[in-house]
């Protein structure tokens, strides 16, 4: 969907930036014809349908709003509609001034659509982390969360008062969402032991994965000595390549604590979830990522026997001004 979005505004922008050779400028797009008004206009059009379908995924922002009334309220609106109609004549004429205006309009009209489209995969991670915290944060007393309610209050009215399709795209235009991304995430980690604490009290079942693909065979295990031993982490696999990409976008991150079931073998066979990061998404990851992890069985009386040991896996944003 993103690449199909990306290659309509390509199109768009094809059609409308027609440098006007007599002017010897690149700085003056033109429209030199009729013909590529309509073409312009009507790829803008497809670009625009293929939004209107996304906004019934995208459901409201905080402003209470869809994109598709940020697409009616801002692109190729009736009285944009009425601008190009008027300048037809000009441009069938070979009007100069006629053909730069339309361009630029077209060009605006590209911009502002652009700019909804950035937004809205903004607004989509926002009411994604929103619902994450919310649901640590309706767990527990007033008393624990009334400080980073009040926080999330005041960013949320800054994202909201903050959008402006005219604006210039820059990172700086959006470091209210970003803000907001990150204020979510924190206050979610701040809550990470009191809320498990109460999940835990609610005998709410926690997620368990088996084991589904061989694990591997590594010789028999040499036992130096009849004294016992703890299971040992020989090796552990880079985090990054388990850190999901939905995750890593939508700027979450925190600590997972897996019970990891370590065969004779040192094979991990079956994973648990102690303790939520308070994101599914990031739980589900932990729990594959022990399944990867490399052990030493633990040993009793010199021979290798099955435990159950504790693994904290702990997923950090190394950038979070990167997404």
């Amino acid at each position: 969907m993103k690449r199909h979005r990306l290659w309509l505004f390509a199109c768009v922008m094809a059609n409308i930036a027609v440098v006007a050779a007599a002017q010897g400028s690149a700085d003056e797009p033109s429209i030199k014809s009729l013909q590529e008004m309509d073409a312009a206009c009507e790829t803008l059009r497809h670009a625009i349908w293929d939004h209107y379908d996304s906004s019934r995924i995208n459901g409201e922002d905080l402003r209470q709003r869809t994109m598709a009334e940020d697409i009616a309220d801002w692109v190729m609106s009736p009285e944009t509609r009425a601008q190009l109609d008027a300048l037809r004549a000009g441009i069938d004429s070979g009007n100069p001034k006629a053909m730069s205006d339309a361009a630029a309009i077209l060009a605006l009209q590209t911009r502002r659509l652009m700019a909804i489209d950035t937004y809205w995969s903004h607004a989509w991670y926002v009411r994604r982390q929103r619902a994450l915290w919310m649901y640590w944060a309706d767990l527990l007393p007033a008393s624990i969360t009334h400080d980073g309610r009040e926080r999330i209050q005041e960013l949320e009215q800054a994202a909201m008062h903050g959008f402006n399709p005219d604006a210039e795209m820059t990172p700086e235009a959006f470091k209210p969402l970003q803000d907001l991304l990150l204020a979510y995430d924190e206050e979610r980690r701040k809550l990470s032991d009191p809320a498990n604490a109460a999940l835990q009290a609610q005998h709410i079942e926690q997620t368990v994965f088996d084991r589904d693909i061989p694990c591997e065979d590594n010789g028999p295990i040499k036992v130096d000595d009849s004294q016992p031993h703890p299971a040992r982490v020989l090796k552990i696999p880079s985090l990054e390549l388990y850190y999901p990409p939905e995750a890593r976008h939508a700027l979450s991150s925190g600590r997972v604590r897996v019970r990891a079931d370590v065969d004779a073998a040192g094979c991990v066979v079956r994973s648990e979830l102690i303790a939520s990061a308070g994101d599914p998404v990031l739980d589900a990851a932990a729990l594959r990522f022990a399944e990867h992890v490399d052990l030493r069985p633990a040993t009793q009386d010199g021979v290798p026997v099955a435990v159950s040991v504790a693994l904290p896996v702990n997923f950090v944003l190394r950038d979070p001004g990167v997404h």
